[in-house]
Formats: structure tokens, C-alpha cells, sequence
């Protein structure tokens, strides 16, 4: 979170291919602003050194603050997270595809297919009521859209 206006894509990947090989990066942005925040993927998460999360960093001239995207403490319970990262997903892959496949394994309460500018970036989440439903959709692989 922090990101500067400016930040792209382009540079957060430069900045975090420090950390290891970067598959994916996004600046979330909404009316063609950016949204002050986004997200890097790691092609290899093991790797990235956990001190990552805990230093301070800066991006374009502003301090950013780090985190990992999955899970938050806000979809997380005793059993697990209720919230998955979906990741490869085709440039065709709709909200509506992803309920309709994600449906059979329990009451989804919030879908997304990540866009910038209506480009899909092919990652999503989806997310459900209880952490069971969602260790369920992770029993059920691979899972074809």
C-alpha cells in the first residue's frame, strides 16, 4: 500500500525482481487512476526472504508498505483462509465463469478477475463463507475454466 501516482507495473517489477524472478505485476487501478496500491508475483514465494514484509521500503520516491496478499487476517479462520488466489487464468475468464465453476464447492461471497484498464492481467480471487468450502475447492485440481 502506498503506492505513488506514478507507479507501474513496469516498475514494481523492477523493484521486487531483487527479491526473485517476478511472474506477474499490477497497479490497481479504478476510472483509469491508480488506487495507491498493488501486487507482485513471485514466480518461485518460497524464495522471497521474510524480512521482505518487516523493512521499509520506497518506490518512486514513497515509502510503500509491504504485505502479503493471501491470506489476511480478514480471510483467515482456525480451519484456514476463505480466500484464494487464482492464478493463469485466460484472457476470457469471466466473474460469471468463475462462480458458476467455484459454485459447486460452496457460497461464494465475492469473485474478481483482475483488470487494468479491461485488459484482464489473468489472476483472480474468489473467495467463500467458510474456510472448508475453500479447502475443498483446493482438494479439486487442476481446475479447468
Amino acid at each position: 500500500g502506498g503506492v505513488a501516482g506514478q507507479t507501474t507495473a513496469e516498475t514494481l517489477r523492477a523493484y521486487f525482481s531483487q527479491y526473485g524472478e517476478i511472474e506477474d505485476s499490477v497497479v490497481m487501478m479504478r476510472d483509469g487512476r491508480p488506487r495507491g496500491f498493488g501486487f507482485v508475483t513471485f514466480k518461485n514465494p518460497d524464495a522471497i526472504p521474510p524480512s521482505l514484509t518487516g523493512s521499509t521500503h520506497t518506490i518512486d520516491g514513497k515509502q510503500v508498505e509491504i504485505k502479503s496478499a493471501v491470506p489476511s487476517a480478514e480471510y483467515r479462520t482456525s480451519a484456514g483462509s476463505t480466500k484464494l488466489f487464482l492464478g493463469g487464468l485466460s484472457n476470457n475468464t469471466t466473474k460469471e465463469m468463475l462462480e458458476a465453476h467455484f459454485g459447486q464447492f460452496g457460497t461464494i461471497t465475492d469473485s474478481v478477475v483482475m483488470e487494468t484498464n479491461g485488459v484482464p492481467r489473468g489472476f483472480g480471487f474468489v473467495s467463500f463463507e467458510t474456510a472448508e468450502m475453500a479447502n475443498a475447492a483446493c482438494q479439486y485440481s487442476p481446475h479447468m475454466l
